[in-house]
């Protein structure tokens, strides 16, 4: 059967560029992990580095708290974009924001606590505690950060901003990578890539 959809070319290059913008924030991510793995190695050494990767896991354990609140915003937002009446997704949308702030904020708390726990319990060496409390504050953050930017990233793809919303998310990414050189750097020096 012969496909009746034809996209002139202009709504073809608008999709390909959509499609880059897309991938940016996975692009990014990959990169930089190529770029860090190796410098983070040979400045936390492999004990530290292992402990970093710990707590990378509990970051990942802890999104699975996220409720769906998500779909939520996105498809409320959706519905409503360009309507007079809003029939109560104002409400809605407040609330989940609402609810992102107080999920992040408890989840980040008791990750942290099981982090350092968790750091505790491996009996690190001296210099390897030296750096726990900053990998574990440093973990909260990035945890709260997520759940907390996860409203305004729902909102644009609601409005579909899609664009928009991939080139701030690519623009975490690579600010959270930068935030990774500093507890890599020892105290009183800055990061270096030689």
């Amino acid at each position: 059967m012969k496909s009746t959809l034809t996209l002139d070319y202009s709504e073809r290059l608008r999709v390909l560029r959509d499609g880059a913008v897309n991938y940016a924030p996975v692009a990014s991510g990959s990169l930089l992990g190529i770029v860090l793995v190796p410098l983070m190695l040979k400045t936390l050494g492999q004990e530290a580095y292992g402990l970093w990767l710990s707590t990378l896991a509990l970051i990942g354990i802890a999104r699975l708290c996220e409720p769906g609140l998500s779909w939520i915003i996105i498809s409320e937002v959706a519905r409503w974009r360009g309507c007079q009446t809003k029939n109560g997704a104002q409400e809605l949308v407040t609330a989940a924001r609402d609810l992102y702030v107080i999920i992040g904020s408890v989840v980040s708390v008791i990750v942290c606590a099981l982090a350092f726990k968790l750091g505790t319990e491996l009996h690190l060496s001296a210099q390897a505690e030296g750096v726990l409390p900053y990998v574990c504050v440093l973990l909260a953050l990035s945890l709260f950060a997520d759940f907390v930017l996860a409203f305004p990233f729902s909102t644009l793809y609601g409005l579909r901003r899609f664009a928009f919303a991939n080139v701030f998310e690519a623009g975490m990414g690579l600010l959270r990578s930068a935030g990774m050189l500093f507890p890599a750097s020892p105290p009183g020096t800055a990061p270096s890539l030689s």
